[in-house]
């Protein structure tokens, strides 16, 4: 099995970035990785730092999750970081990622992704 989980530190030893998928999470997305949502939420946790989660629907239509990480800031070094990850976990590239209007996260997909196509969506609120 590929490697599920890594942590990264910064020069000064502070956490800066933590990435998690266990084995159900990459059997699965062995057969639903044509479509991936990136998404990341805005510091909304007690600790301040950002959640993100890469997910699917599965062929019940029910969404499944493939990742989730956790990082200090929503800079591009930091989602290229995570990306890479997941490319160390997974073995390959999604398709198309769905995702929001984050500029960072554009330059991290793009970087680290040979892709069909990005979707961006503007969230509601």
């Amino acid at each position: 099995m590929r490697r599920g989980h890594d942590r990264n530190v910064g020069d000064d030893d502070r956490f800066v970035g933590l990435f998690w998928a266990d084995e159900e999470a990459i059997r699965n997305y062995a057969t639903f990785s044509d479509i991936v949502s990136f998404d990341a939420t805005f510091r909304s946790n007690k600790y301040q730092m950002v959640f993100v989660l890469f997910t699917s629907i599965n062929h019940h239509n029910r969404c499944i999750t493939f990742e989730s990480g956790l990082l200090v800031d929503e800079i591009a070094g930091a989602y290229i970081w995570l990306l890479k990850q997941f490319k160390e976990a997974f073995g390959k590239d999604p398709k198309v990622v769905v995702t929001d209007q984050d500029p960072s996260m554009k330059i991290a997909i793009a970087k680290c992704f040979l892709i069909q196509g990005t979707v961006s969506v503007y969230g509601t609120s």
